[in-house]
C-alpha cells in the first residue's frame, strides 16, 4: 500500500508540475491577448481620429472649391463687363465718325478717304481688343 501511495504522490507531483507549466502558459497567453486587445483599441481610436480628420478635410476642400468657382465666376463677369464697356465706347466712336463721314460726304469728298481709313482702324482696334480680352479671359478661367 505504501508503494501505491508513493506512486500516487509521484503522479500528483508530476500533475502539479504539469498544471503549473500549463498555468504559466495560460497567463502568458492572457497577457499577449490583453496586449493585442489594447493595441486593437488604440488602433481603432487612431483610425476614428483619422476618419474624422479626413471628413473635416473633405468639408474644407468642398468649401475651397466653391470659393474658387465663385471667384472664377466673378472674374468672368468682371472681364465681360470690361469688354462690354470698351466695345460699347469704341462702337459709339465708330458711329460718331460714320455720322461725321456721312455729313462730309454730302458736302465734300476730299477728306473722305482719310476719315474712312480712321474709322476702319477703330473697327480693327475693336477686333484686337475683343481678341486680346478673350485671350485674357481664357487664361483667367483655366
Amino acid at each position: 500500500m505504501d508503494a501505491h501511495v508513493s506512486q500516487l504522490n509521484r503522479s500528483m507531483r508530476q500533475r502539479t508540475v504539469e498544471l503549473a507549466a500549463s498555468n504559466r502558459e495560460l497567463k502568458q497567453e492572457i497577457v499577449r491577448r490583453n496586449s493585442a486587445e489594447e493595441a486593437l483599441r488604440s488602433s481603432e481610436q487612431h483610425y476614428r481620429q483619422l476618419l474624422e480628420q479626413s471628413r473635416h478635410m473633405q468639408a474644407q476642400l468642398r468649401l475651397l472649391s466653391r470659393q474658387l468657382l465663385s471667384a472664377q465666376e466673378e472674374e468672368r463677369k468682371k472681364i465681360s463687363r470690361e469688354l462690354h464697356d470698351v466695345i460699347a465706347q469704341t462702337l459709339t466712336s465708330i458711329n460718331v465718325r460714320l455720322t461725321t463721314l456721312k455729313k462730309e460726304a454730302a458736302a465734300n469728298t476730299r477728306g473722305l478717304e482719310r476719315n474712312i481709313e480712321r474709322t476702319q482702324q477703330l473697327v480693327e482696334k475693336s477686333v484686337d481688343i475683343v481678341q486680346a480680352r478673350d485671350g485674357k479671359g481664357m487664361g483667367a478661367t483655366e
